[in-house]
């Protein structure tokens, strides 16, 4: 038997109209207004988003609490991602001094997350290392040695609140040794540049939406640069889900066509689902399959649409049902 990859089309019907995603951080967040690109690269892939962001320059996790417009925003509509990202060298540090300097101000932030939007997912935006480093401390004085230290201190802090990465940082580091010439840096050489900012919209695409985001919108920087840009994110992100544990709150439907040794074929659907705080979920397909269960597999023979309706119940009160159509040619 001879398995092919079945490439198929899928329509995602959220419970809201649109995937609501609100930005906190500062300038590394909204330099040339990267949530913005964000937004036109998830519409110019087919999906409805409605994105805001909430920041301040140069604020660490201690100023953002204390920051009566950032609670605000928090309550302002229901959100499904919420994303969080500290001073630039706020995690260049060793653990003991990430539970002292910013443990206490990032569980009052989170604690009102998971206050007002009991349901959001919250993720970690892991930025990068300066060009040539911070001088003043030899820890990180250079570019190498701080972003490994950045990546480490992310990785502490999200184990520690069991909460996912975003690992801009990590395709930064990949970007600039695989093509020096594309410049991800402002000048003062530790802010983005428009191509470090789209490089960073790329990156919370492929990780929220699970998707690779080549032939994504390119206005913003060069056509090659976005390209290469784009294939770098794809890969190191998708291949690296579970490294950064953003394979959690998601589910997959998965067609792959069967050519069997008489000649005829089939289609095997696999279905999956991991929600670490479901109560229960379900599958209905178009076809008149009906299961519960985290998995379904089924096939199909016959040419033509079928649709996959999904529904899930979590512990925070909410009821999400999605469908995906899968068409077998």
């Amino acid at each position: 038997m001879k398995i092919l990859p079945f490439l198929f089309l899928c329509n995602q019907a959220e419970a809201a109209d649109s995937l609501n995603v609100l930005f906190i951080g500062n300038s590394f967040t909204h330099m040339h207004e990267m949530p913005a690109i964000f937004n036109k690269i998830a519409e110019s892939k087919n999906k409805k988003i409605h994105v805001e962001w909430n920041t301040q320059s140069g604020s660490s996790f201690a100023i953002h609490s204390e920051r009566v417009e950032l609670y605000k925003a928090i309550k302002k509509r229901q959100w499904d991602y919420v994303i969080l990202q500290g001073y630039s060298r706020e995690f260049a540090v060793s653990n003991s001094h990430i539970d002292t300097a910013t443990v206490p101000y990032l569980s009052a932030i989170i604690d009102s997350v998971k206050e007002h939007q009991p349901c959001a997912n919250l993720l970690f935006y892991v930025t990068w290392g300066y060009k040539n480093g911070f001088a003043e401390s030899e820890d990180i004085n250079t570019f190498e040695k701080m972003s490994l230290k950045i990546q480490k201190g992310y990785a502490f802090i999200g184990k520690k609140y069991g909460i996912p990465l975003v690992p801009v940082g990590n395709v930064f580091q990949l970007v600039r040794a695989k093509y020096p010439k594309i410049n991800l840096y402002a000048e003062d050489a530790m802010h983005p540049s428009k191509e470090g900012s789209y490089l960073a919209a790329c990156t919370f695409y492929s990780a929220i939406f699970k998707e690779s985001c080549i032939g994504a919108l390119t206005k913003t920087i060069a056509f090659e640069d976005a390209n290469r840009i784009q294939e770098t994110v794809s890969n190191f992100v998708l291949r690296n889900l579970q490294k950064f544990s953003l394979h959690e709150n998601t589910f997959s439907v998965k067609s792959f066509k069967q050519v069997l040794n008489g000649g005829n074929s089939i289609t095997q659907v696999t279905c999956s689902a991991n929600y670490p705080d479901a109560k229960s979920y379900s599958w209905e397909t178009s076809s008149g399959i009906v299961s519960n269960g985290s998995k379904l597999v089924f096939n199909l023979t016959a040419p033509g649409k079928y649709k996959v309706k999904f529904t899930l119940k979590r512990s925070c009160g909410e009821e999400q049902s999605y469908v995906k159509e899968v068409i077998v040619k």
